[in-house]
């Protein structure tokens, strides 16, 4: 009812097909109505899509339907300009319009509708220290990344090379320098068009930090050095934006089992501390670091850095909990704050997350 006249109207129903987030607008069916909707449709989207899939409207196909049809010369122009290829559906098969209701959902799909993939796509994804615990990160991260379609750029930094001495508790891909050897043998197993794995073959230091770490990155810091720790926690602090993911544990030394590990999250948006703090707040050990940086130390001191043990399961449960922390901040709970660490022992089956910065659910 328009007033108090009856009038007949025509719907455009616009629909994100996987999002099943909708637009509806109503007006007449002709071509310069159907157009101009259009317009608005993807004015109230903020965007275009690659593709659109329709019906066989005459103001969008002139004859044929499906593969065959014709399209209209203006309604090419239109897409094109929208940089999207129009796809008509069947003749008789209005279902083909939406490709999740005559097809499932893949697996990947269902998890891709519900996350928030802006902290992977907007900035680049650095992997730093490619050993116990950054190996098995960098393959399982790259793995999840791998299964979308989304393009992802992720950098993979280590001045180290493998040795024999590693292989009980790393699959060294060859006997390179870390940083090569990985990039190598994810790009031959996991690479796929849009993920663009890069190796970076040299200790984080402080002249190539901000070559690393750059804005709206995600680090995932995983070396046993306290001085590289700090080094990388003090980058972030200087980024408008950007987020560290830090994890680590004891190795069997004297009097430890090397089964403790922990992991640190630092977040920062629009240029103020998100969430987190920098790994040197609570950590003197970091604050005012014993050792120093690889690149500052010599061959044999190189060496004898790393000489405690590790345990390759708690390499895993540390590498398993910075995954986790990612998984968290795709897809945060509503009414509650990042955790600040967890911490965790695999003798005693335990992970605690901590709130150190404030309390766990928001004011």
């Amino acid at each position: 009812m328009i007033g108090n006249t009856s009038r007949r109207v025509s719907v455009l129903v616009a629909t994100l097909c996987f999002s099943r987030y909708g637009f509806e607008f109503s007006l007449s069916q002709k071509k310069a109505d159907f157009y101009r909707a259009l317009v608005h449709a993807l004015d109230f989207f903020g965007g275009s899509p690659r593709k659109i899939i329709f019906d066989n409207l005459k103001a969008a196909v002139l004859n044929g339907s499906g593969r065959h049809a014709c399209f209209h010369p203006e309604f090419l122009a239109l897409c094109g300009h929208f940089c999207m290829e129009p796809i008509a559906c069947a003749r008789r098969d209005p279902e083909s319009t939406n490709p999740n209701l005559s097809e499932p959902l893949s697996a990947i799909e269902v998890i891709r509708s519900r996350v928030d993939l802006s902290l992977l796509t907007k900035g680049t994804v650095v992997i730093i220290g490619l050993g116990g615990i950054g190996s098995i990160l960098a393959h399982y991260l790259l793995l999840f990344l791998a299964s979308l379609k989304d393009e992802f750029h992720v950098l993979l930094c280590d001045g180290d090379s493998y040795e024999p001495s590693n292989q009980y508790r790393i699959v060294v891909p060859d006997f390179a320098n870390k940083a090569i050897a990985q990039a190598s043998w994810l790009n031959e197993n996991l690479g796929r068009p849009g993920l663009y794995i890069r190796p970076y073959p040299q200790y984080l230091n402080d002249k190539n930090r901000r070559e690393v770490i750059q804005e709206r990155s995600l680090v995932c810091l995983a070396v046993d050095n306290h001085a590289t720790r700090l080094l990388a926690s003090r980058t972030v602090a200087e980024l408008c934006n950007g987020v560290l993911i830090s994890g680590g544990n004891d190795g069997v030394g004297p009097g430890e089992t090397g089964s403790y590990g922990n992991i640190q999250i630092y977040g920062r948006i629009d240029n103020c501390d998100a969430f987190g703090a920098p790994l040197q707040r609570f950590h003197p050990e970091i604050a005012n670091p014993a050792d120093r940086n690889p690149d500052e130390l010599g061959c044999i001191e190189l060496a004898a850095s790393g000489a405690i043990p590790q345990v390759l399961f708690m390499n895993l449960a540390v590498a398993s909990a910075m995954c986790n922390a990612v998984w968290r901040l795709l897809m945060p709970p509503a009414d509650e704050r990042m955790y600040d660490e967890v911490c965790f022992d695999i003798l005693d089956a335990e992970s605690r997350p901590r709130w150190l910065t404030g309390p766990r659910m928001p004011s």
